[in-house]
């Protein structure tokens, strides 16, 4: 009877041991699937980052096209008003 009982005691045991493991197993799990999503979090604000940086590039290129676009209107001015001098 004695046997018994400490042989019930044991498996239980072992029982919530391996249930312990089971679950730190799944935590282990959860644990690597937020690291990934960090990452991945990451990331995506690497690529947000460059897409700004390209953004303000593009940018720049534009207000130096519209700059040249001023300064070749500005000599045709020139041009046109000396002709009318003339």
């Amino acid at each position: 009877m004695e046997k018994e009982k400490r042989r019930q005691e044991t498996e239980e045991t072992e029982e919530r041991r391996q249930k312990r493991g089971d679950r730190g197993k799944e935590t282990e799990g959860r644990r690597q699937e937020t690291g990934d999503m960090r990452k991945e979090t990451g990331d995506r604000r690497e690529e947000t980052g460059d897409r700004i940086e390209e953004t303000e590039e593009r940018r720049e290129e534009t207000e130096d096209r519209r700059e040249e676009t001023g300064d070749r209107r500005d000599r045709r001015q020139r041009r046109g008003d000396r002709r009318k001098e003339t």
